[in-house]
């Protein structure tokens, strides 16, 4: 996925929430974009294999093979079995992960959207001013 830090991407620095809201929608347009490039990829592979699977397949039934009728198991072995039908499927397989990585950092990347959302309240409710109470009561509790 190139150069991206998705677990850095996905940090939330409460000292900014401005910086870390514009930020926010910059990464969400920015894991989009890789998406679709991702499914793009992942498009044009399949039907580079569907294309080189019905190719094999023709090739396979109008072979001479000694007029010996062919079953399809003989026929889908034989295609599973071709060295660039693997090499497509691995890569298929492989953009199939990206595609399902990136659509896992856009659902976190609207999470954390979410949750700056929430800590902005926190902080326009002055919560932070407050805190100190908080953490000697946390204290209280960490001693018992």
């Amino acid at each position: 996925m190139g150069n991206v830090n998705f677990t850095k991407d996905i940090d939330i620095n409460i000292f900014d929430l401005d910086g870390e809201c514009v930020k926010n929608s910059r990464l969400y347009a920015q894991y989009s974009e890789m998406l679709v490039q991702a499914e793009y990829l992942k498009k044009t592979l399949k039907e580079r294999e569907e294309i080189l699977h019905a190719k094999l397949d023709w090739e396979i039934r109008n072979s001479d093979n000694g007029k010996k009728t062919i079953r399809e198991a003989e026929i889908k072995s034989e295609i599973i079995l071709n060295p660039e039908i693997q090499k497509i499927l691995r890569r298929l397989s492989r953009a199939d992960y990206k595609v399902s990585m990136l659509k896992a950092a856009l659902s976190s990347i609207d999470q954390k959207r979410k949750h700056l959302e929430y800590l902005v309240r926190l902080y326009c409710s002055q919560y932070w001013v407050t805190q100190t109470k908080s953490i000697e009561r946390k204290e209280e509790y960490d001693e018992e």
